[in-house]
């Protein structure tokens, strides 16, 4: 009998899901759309009369936005959490939730961007919570998230899968092309979000992590300066592995991007693997990644420094590994 490795129970039909917007505000058209697709999967959902009110930053004041999220956190009845949007805001409520205790039941939170900071609050508490798509993205008419990772995020919620394999990773230092095979757990998800928690109770450690960023909207020395900084503080201290996806639209005034720049100098830097190539990020491409769940990288061989490696997660004790 195969075991499930995330914290949590796999939803089921009829399951009661909790809706937040701890961040920005969502369009009202998307976040219907995004809450049809959830009820088209036989979920129930919960979402708060006062979700959102007029606020030139964030979807409502901190004090409503906490409400709804400690709300959420410990409620009995419900089996997930799924943020509206991400956007800015989540931050701002980071000295009440390093200060609440955890909850007994572990459920997963889905979101990414902004997110990034709830998730790893509970990524610290065990609670393996999931980057991937907020409400907004899951309808169909989405303009930016490509076919097929709608279903790939609903497949891993119900257990639908054993995991998901993701090829194509380039490796950035000699660590990493020499390595073979690199074993750690998840963790990760937005660069500019994650930077930000440098110094906080809730901020980012590597140890024995397999740590994934992405962005958007970063040019390359933005992205050397936070990289920098998180390495300065500490971040990185006994990572396995650190894996970039995607950094979209790093172009500078002249047409080029140096966002591969500042991973390589990076990598440069640093004695443990780094790698490139992640497909994952604010384009098209969001596949769910469970943080706190066993991951590794794997080099299918070949002349040192010329093989193919390929990040594999794992959501049962038995590998049933599925390609995003």
């Amino acid at each position: 009998m195969t075991r499930w490795l995330p914290a949590w129970q796999p939803l089921r039909q009829g399951d009661l899901v909790d809706v937040i917007a701890p961040a920005s505000a969502a369009c009202d058209a998307a976040l219907e759309a995004g809450l049809a697709v959830l009820r088209s999967w036989g979920l129930r959902l919960r979402v708060p009369a006062d979700l959102m009110r007029p606020d030139p930053f964030f979807a409502n004041e901190d004090t409503i936005r906490w409400q709804h999220l400690r709300t959420a956190l410990k409620a009995q009845d419900s089996s997930a959490i799924w943020c509206a949007r991400g956007g800015v805001g989540c931050i701002r409520l980071v000295p009440r939730l390093s200060r609440m205790a955890r909850p007994a039941r572990a459920k997963p939170l889905i979101g990414f961007s902004d997110i990034s900071v709830l998730l790893l609050a509970l990524d610290a508490w065990r609670w393996t919570p999931v980057h991937g798509p907020v409400l907004t993205q899951l309808a169909s008419t989405h303009p930016g998230l490509g076919s097929g990772q709608t279903k790939l995020v609903r497949d891993l919620l119900f257990a639908r899968m054993g995991g998901l394999s993701f090829p194509g990773l380039r490796p950035l230092n000699d660590a990493a092309r020499a390595a073979q095979s690199v074993r750690g757990s998840l963790s990760g998800g937005n660069l500019t979000t994650l930077q930000t928690l440098c110094g906080s109770p809730i901020q980012l450690r590597g140890r024995k992590r397999i740590v994934f960023f992405e962005d958007v909207n970063e040019r390359g020395y933005q992205i050397d300066r936070m990289l920098s900084a998180m390495l300065n503080a500490g971040a990185f201290k006994g990572a396995a592995a650190v894996v970039f996806g995607q950094f979209l639209n790093d172009k500078e005034s002249g047409g080029r991007g140096y966002a591969p720049l500042a991973m390589e100098n990076f990598a440069g830097r640093v004695r443990f693997p780094v790698f490139a190539g992640l497909k994952m990020g604010h384009g098209p491409y969001l596949p769910p990644m469970v943080l706190g769940v066993p991951a590794k990288i794997v080099s299918s061989g070949g002349k040192r420094g010329a093989g193919r490696w390929t990040l594999r997660m794992s959501l049962k004790e038995v590998d049933a590994l599925e390609p995003p």
